[in-house]
């Protein structure tokens, strides 16, 4: 028994769409001014909580950072991180991407 050509593509088209491709943990380590006490912790995390792909949030007042481990789906720009953290009085300064969640 032979078959068709076009049977064995759909089978072939319905396997690979039914596999899930994730992307890769993110971290942003964010650099802002203005977090200068353990009160403005919540302020700098609110609007990163909600966000779907968002997995985790860390904030370290000392060093002025803000930690944001992602699933992947979700990317930041510097234009909109500016924007979120200025709409909470805070200066965002710097962003680094890192592969992978600690």
């Amino acid at each position: 028994m032979t078959t068709k050509p076009n049977v064995w593509i759909a089978g072939v088209v319905l396997s690979l769409s039914s596999l899930s491709l994730q992307a890769a943990d993110q971290t942003y380590e964010i650099q802002i001014g203005g977090v200068t006490c353990v009160s403005c912790v919540p302020r700098a995390e609110a609007e990163f909580k909600n966000m779907d792909g968002v997995k985790s949030i860390k904030t370290d007042v000392r060093k002025g950072e803000v930690r944001i481990c992602t699933d992947g789906s979700i990317s930041f720009t510097e234009e909109q991180l500016n924007g979120i953290f200025r709409q909470r009085g805070f200066a965002f300064k710097s962003m680094n991407i890192k592969e992978g969640c600690a």
